[in-house]
């Protein structure tokens, strides 16, 4: 089980494990006034949910107040089905014909392993520690785009 926090105090349990034979990419967000359900797993993967719980007397301590639960509409926007990996594949081999620079490049990647090394530095040590990777020194090489060989 791993938890996040937010700002405001808000946690987020999430159970992760590769492992786990039930594969669930399921999240779920919950606000003052709709829910939000994102479900990679099936067709209808986004609904939103205008449910929420209302304060009949703000004035009270908030376990004396009485509360109201209010059931609306669920909406399910169309979100075109796409294998996120061949999406991610097109826009680099793109990048390659064309020059640009793709939405996530070396220098993510970068990061993400320094985030990666700070973890498993943080487990060692039993404590939180410090990303420190410093990029600032790097410059990305010149590219020549393979259309304009």
């Amino acid at each position: 089980m791993w938890r996040s926090w937010a700002p405001g105090g808000a946690v987020s349990p999430r159970p992760v494990s590769w492992l786990d034979p039930d594969k669930v990419r399921r999240v779920t967000v919950v606000g003052s006034s709709k829910m939000a359900v994102y479900n990679d797993m099936i067709e209808e993967r986004l609904r939103i949910f205008d449910r929420g719980v209302e304060r009949q007397r703000p004035e009270l301590p908030l376990h004396e107040q009485p509360l109201s639960y209010r059931y609306g509409d669920i909406v399910s926007p169309h979100i075109p089905l796409a294998e996120p990996l061949a999406i991610e594949d097109t826009h680099f081999v793109d990048c390659i014909y064309t020059g640009g620079v793709p939405d996530e490049d070396g220098w993510d990647g970068l990061s993400v392993v320094a985030v990666l090394e700070a973890i498993d530095e943080s487990l060692r040590a039993g404590q939180a520690v410090k990303v420190g990777a410093d990029f600032s020194r790097l410059k990305p090489s010149q590219i020549t785009p393979v259309g304009a060989l």
